[in-house]
């Protein structure tokens, strides 16, 4: 095995993560601007809709790539053939999948009791064979830690997508904005990745060259069938039971929710699995950057999900106004959930880069498992008994599941706490502040002020904290950024 440059690695993966992080704040802020605009020109019903869909095109999505994306990733030696014939492979399986939805339709339309769904779903379909295209460029751009190329051509998706939805529902177009503004996000992204990793398959397609990727490829693959249901198992059964527009309100909470993840915590995983299955024998390296790592993404979603579930009622006012003013007690509940699934998530880089992708499909199913019962348990209370088992359940099996992961690579549970306690210490104060000076001073102003207010007020408070406390992960980002504009 070649040797890696410590320093070198590590400015690599920073420059990815601000590439992959940055961009995906960009994208964050964007959505925000585009939601609240689909969000006052359709309703919580249209968004159900589409969202009874997204469970059956999301599983099937986990599908596109048969998991050899990542065995692609952790592999320390690929051949071009391997590409090509993984790119034919791909191509195949998109074409399956579209078929397969296509001829689904109609039994989705029939167990969501809405027969509009029908023809949605065949459009959606489409999108597998479209994005079947992509799947190798962007594996190719995130093997060589190339997250600036990969950002570039997901954020110029992402922008024609927004406008092309909120074009389509100016016009009237309701339901079908959200279908037009997915499948132009699909075909702009394969056209822009195409352009960004200036690679072109061969002929070539044998089994033989993706024969070696399956042992690993399968278990990656059966983690992600368990880890999907666990997150969208919950729509399909709000969708069923409960109805269209009690799925729009929970979705659009889910999506907040999960803004730690999408914006922060899966841009670090993208870096890090690259990253760590460069240096996968130096267990203390990669345990002493993991630690790192997941204390940086704990300075930043924890007080976000603070912030978030203090100033729920002024955010939804204000942003998504009255109508959708019966998301905030079950923003509330799911905002802790957010703080801890943001440094959970980082658990899968550990995993795959260590090569136990089938402990962590064990532990994925056990946890799949226990979820699923307690989202369904929580359907006799409502949206909000949804949310509140869910979140407890989370709680749970928090610890657990995290001393699972890191025992591979000779920490525990407790490290991984006591490296984050200095963090937790100066999100509580923020929130302390937070709460007090909304409730006390600000209560009885405008919900924009209070939102203002707040925000801005937490923001100081905890950037103060991490630097009176001295917290380890702002040193490490300020002289990471220190290094890279001196060589810049």
């Amino acid at each position: 095995m070649s040797s890696v440059d410590p320093r070198g690695m590590a400015e690599d993966a920073f420059r990815g993560v601000l590439w992959t992080s940055g961009g995906r704040v960009a994208t964050q802020f964007v959505g925000v601007l585009f939601g609240i605009v689909l969000a006052r020109l359709l309703g919580p019903e249209e968004f159900g809709l589409v969202g009874m869909i997204t469970v059956v095109t999301g599983f099937a999505t986990l599908f596109s790539d048969l998991g050899l994306g990542a065995a692609m990733i952790h592999s320390q030696e690929t051949r071009e053939e391997q590409w090509s014939s993984v790119f034919w492979v791909n191509i195949g399986v998109g074409l399956a999948l579209t078929a397969i939805v296509a001829a689904l339709a109609p039994l989705v339309a029939r167990f969501f009791g809405n027969p509009l769904l029908a023809p949605v779903t065949i459009a959606l379909s489409a999108g597998f064979a479209i994005a079947a295209l992509g799947i190798v460029p962007a594996t190719l751009l995130k093997k060589e830690l190339a997250f600036k190329r990969l950002t570039r051509a997901e954020m110029g998706a992402f922008v024609a997508s927004g406008a092309a939805g909120i074009a389509l529902a100016v016009t009237g177009a309701g339901v079908w904005s959200l279908v037009g503004q997915s499948l132009v996000a699909t075909s702009v992204r394969v056209v822009l990745l195409w352009r960004e990793a200036a690679w072109r398959p061969t002929r070539q397609c044998r089994w033989e060259h993706v024969r070696g990727l399956a042992g690993f490829s399968s278990n990656a693959l059966g983690f992600s069938v368990i880890n999907y249901w666990l997150r969208n198992g919950d729509n399909l059964l709000v969708g069923r039971f409960i109805g269209a527009a009690a799925l729009g309100l929970y979705a659009r909470c889910y999506s907040l929710m999960l803004l730690p993840l999408t914006s922060v915590s899966r841009s670090l995983a993208e870096v890090l699995f690259p990253t760590f299955s460069r240096i996968q024998e130096n267990r203390p390296r990669v345990a002493q950057a993991y630690l790192r790592c997941t204390q940086a993404v704990a300075a930043i979603t924890i007080p976000m999900m603070t912030g978030l579930c203090i100033l729920a009622d002024p955010f939804v006012r204000t942003i998504y106004g009255e109508a959708w003013v019966a998301m905030v007690p079950i923003l509330q509940v799911l905002c802790p959930v957010g703080a801890l699934q943001s440094i959970g998530t980082l658990n899968g880089t550990l995993y795959l880069s260590q090569g136990r992708s089938g402990r962590q499909l064990v532990v994925g199913t056990v946890v799949g498992v226990l979820g699923l019962a307690s989202i369904a348990w929580g359907l006799r209370d409502g949206l909000i008994g949804v949310a509140g088992y869910y979140a407890v359940f989370s709680v749970v099996v928090f610890l657990p599941s995290m001393h699972l992961a890191v025992s591979l690579v000779g920490l525990s549970a407790l490290d991984v706490v006591r490296n984050l306690l200095n963090v937790i210490v100066c999100s509580t104060v923020m929130g302390l502040v937070v709460f007090a000076v909304d409730r006390w001073m600000l209560m009885d102003s405008a919900h924009w002020l209070r939102l203002a207010v707040g925000g801005t007020l937490g923001v100081a408070v905890q950037v103060g904290m991490l630097r009176v406390f001295r917290v380890a992960a702002w040193d490490d980002v300020r002289g990471l950024l220190r290094r890279i504009v001196a060589r810049s």
